[in-house]
């Protein structure tokens, strides 16, 4: 009877998860207007997509930095970042973000880095 109820219990919460995911894929459908946008507005997901990134960018950096990633670890994280950047729109989002969320000079750092990279490439 136990295993039964479990089952039901694990089908019921499956179920939630998933219409927990399919609301956020619909919430989050503005951020994929940061490759190639042409509305220009600021726009409240976008800017919170682009904070998660920096804050995805933030933690690889301090995890490495306290020893508890490995640097080809840390490296990918950089690399992630700098896929994203590579968008002109994001990048200026970034900037911005970067202004306004109180970030490390040692952050703000990486992005400039990363933002050189891209335009010595172009």
């Amino acid at each position: 009877m136990t295993e039964n109820c479990n089952f039901v219990w694990f089908y019921f919460t499956g179920g939630l998860q998933l219409e927990a995911s399919n609301k956020r894929l619909q919430e989050w459908t503005t951020a994929r207007e940061l490759v190639g946008a042409v509305d220009d507005q600021p726009n409240f997901q976008q800017s919170m997509y682009v904070f998660s990134e920096i804050d995805n960018l933030e933690y690889v950096i301090q995890k490495y930095k306290y020893g508890y990633m490995s640097a080809e670890q840390a490296i990918r994280g950089v690399k992630t970042f700098k896929a994203r950047c590579v968008h002109n729109k994001f990048r200026e989002r970034a900037k911005n973000c970067l202004e306004s969320g109180g970030y490390s000079t040692e952050i703000v750092g990486i992005f400039d880095n990363v933002c050189k990279e891209i335009s010595q490439k172009k």
